[in-house]
């Protein structure tokens, strides 16, 4: 009797868990959590908007896009921002050739994906990587909530719901 106990009590646990997870093919937990969702207010006529979090994935997997209801926005990509000059993980780049943008500068571009390392935290951060949420039907305003769908290469689909705030939690 203990043993069921402590199951249903694990069941119980998971389905109050911050994130969501699936099961793949083979029965394995494909489990990816999510912390601390949050998309920034945009301005009045603000055709864009963008949204971070955190991602913890079990067994590892990666993001791999993003979704959004068509009423909210027509698209929402994974994009990166970097200073020029560096590689978007702090350190410079190696290439050696010169370039027409001036070191310093930050710049912002569309990403495929975003591997999610088995057990180590990915942080979506302005400054960093983030989701864009373009065309939007209307600015995001604080107090509401939009729901995105992240597309996890391993896990699947996973809807979240992403308060609207002016700053990080």
């Amino acid at each position: 009797m203990a043993a069921g106990v402590l199951a249903l009590f694990g069941v119980v646990l998971a389905a109050c868990g911050s994130g969501s997870g699936s099961r793949d093919d083979d029965g394995g937990s494909a489990s990816v959590v999510v912390s601390a969702p949050w998309a920034r207010t945009s301005p009045a006529g603000a055709t864009s908007g963008a949204a971070y979090l955190t991602l913890s994935a079990a067994q590892g997997d990666a993001l791999t896009g993003a979704s959004v209801d068509p009423s909210v926005a027509a698209a929402v990509q994974i994009h990166v921002t970097t200073m020029a000059g560096h590689d978007g993980t702090g350190h410079g780049t190696s290439s050696g050739s010169a370039s027409a943008t001036t070191t310093g500068a930050m710049t912002m571009k569309p990403v495929d994906r975003i591997e999610l390392p088995k057990g180590k935290p990915v942080t979506l951060a302005p400054g960093g990587y983030h989701l864009m949420v373009d065309e939007l039907a209307r600015p995001l305003q604080r107090g509401t909530s939009i729901t995105l769908t992240l597309h996890l290469a391993v896990a699947g689909d996973l809807s979240v719901e992403v308060p609207v705030r002016d700053n990080a939690p």
